[in-house]
């Protein structure tokens, strides 16, 4: 089967500072909504401190995660880059609430799925149909590890002001993808994406 090639051009790109506090990825999706993106490009995020990351990943320990992947919390500081796609949630094969939650009754650490937000947020959507998307991974390191994981909600910029007297920030280079979407969806072999080509 040939593979599927769709070109398109770069209608604009735009540069984002967070500031200290800003949730990085609830950045990527905000920006996505106010410029309509449906299919775009995290090409670059640099440029500043973490104050932690949150990630997803291959689990700890699987007898406390039914999915093939956990989410966890590590504190930083954190050197972080990140790349990814962004696209659109758009209707699906499976009603949400039919993944599993999990057996552990582990309490206030990411990933629980408890909710059907927790839900799509694992699987890297805002909040389900017509809310923005982003799939990508990102490498964090400091001067004791190095690690790469899937970007999730709750990491957030550091404050360097008070330690250092650094300004705080960390700057997001996306680019918006015109005259294809990128449409994500939850389907009965599990949750994927397709490119689109939009209507003339």
């Amino acid at each position: 089967m040939p593979r599927l090639e769709l070109k398109s051009k770069i209608e604009k790109v735009l540069y984002v500072k967070l500031k200290a506090g800003d949730d990085v990825l609830q950045a990527i999706w905000d920006t996505a909504k106010k410029y309509n993106i449906k299919a775009g490009v995290v090409v670059q995020g640099s440029g500043g401190v973490l104050k932690n990351v949150v990630v997803k990943g291959f689990p700890r320990n699987p007898l406390t995660c039914q999915l093939p992947l956990d989410a966890y919390e590590i504190e930083g500081p954190f050197m972080a880059d990140i790349r990814g796609l962004i696209g659109v949630t758009v209707k699906s094969d499976v009603d949400i609430s039919e993944i599993p939650l999990r057996n552990a009754p582990i309490t206030k650490e990411p990933g629980l799925l408890e909710t059907e937000i927790d839900k799509w947020q694992m699987l890297g959507s805002q909040g389900g149909v017509n809310t923005p998307y982003f799939h990508g991974a990102f490498t964090y390191a400091n001067g004791h590890i190095s690690h790469a994981g899937f970007l999730m909600p709750g990491t957030q910029v550091a404050d360097l002001d008070s330690d250092v007297g650094i300004p705080a920030g960390y700057t997001l280079v996306i680019a918006k993808i015109k005259d294809i979407e990128i449409h994500a969806k939850l389907g009965k072999k599990g949750f994927y994406h397709d490119l689109v080509a939009k209507q003339q």
